[in-house]
């Protein structure tokens, strides 16, 4: 949001600083820490899925390849364990 204000309000005839300032405060000229705070609730919602999905892939894939490699989870090869990691990112991304 704030980038938005920014990028409008371009012929401001004040420092950087200055501008910065107001545009976070919104143009009201005040500037409360719960402003700061607005977008956070968005940004979590938009990443919980992405987490959740990921973590299920990888422990999903880690079980796997403990029952291959006949060992406990806590012990699968670190290559088994970076490669569920990698296709459990690819997963979640798409």
């Amino acid at each position: 949001l704030l980038r938005a204000r920014l990028a409008v309000r371009r012929s401001w005839n004040m420092k950087s600083s200055e501008a910065w300032w107001l545009a976070m405060a919104g143009g009201k000229g005040k500037l409360c820490i719960a402003d700061l705070y607005r977008g956070i609730n968005p940004t979590l919602l938009g990443i919980l899925p992405y987490a959740g999905i990921a973590f299920f892939t990888r422990d999903s894939l880690n079980q796997l390849a403990a029952k291959h490699y006949h060992t406990s989870s806590l012990h699968t090869p670190l290559a088994a364990k970076m490669a569920s990691g990698a296709v459990a990112g690819l997963i979640a991304q798409s």
